[in-house]
């Protein structure tokens, strides 16, 4: 957790080098309906987090019965060992030619 919030925290400047990018984050704050100061208080809000948020922000969005796991490849060679993980059934779809 320290690893990640320390990374989101210390990338922020990066994302606000360019006009491009400066304009992007204007974007989010126009498309996610962000109070002119969301960025202002960012990097605060982001040291605050804690365990307790993430595994409750976890729970609230994470729902394990409708989780889906995808895998790309060639199905002869790694069918067989997806299917012994036994995390539940296992679809192949195959690409067009």
């Amino acid at each position: 957790l320290a690893s990640a919030r320390d990374y989101l925290r210390g990338v922020l400047p990066l994302k606000l080098q360019t006009t491009s990018q400066l304009a992007s984050r204007l974007a989010e704050l126009v498309v996610f309906d962000l109070p002119d100061d969301y960025f202002d208080h960012y990097r605060d809000r982001i040291a605050a987090v804690s365990g307790d948020d993430v595994r409750r922000v976890a729970r609230e969005n994470i729902h394990l019965d409708r989780l889906a796991v995808v895998v790309v490849g060639d199905a002869d060679q790694i069918q067989d060992p997806i299917r012994a993980l036994d995390l539940g059934p296992v679809e192949v779809h195959e690409t067009p030619a």
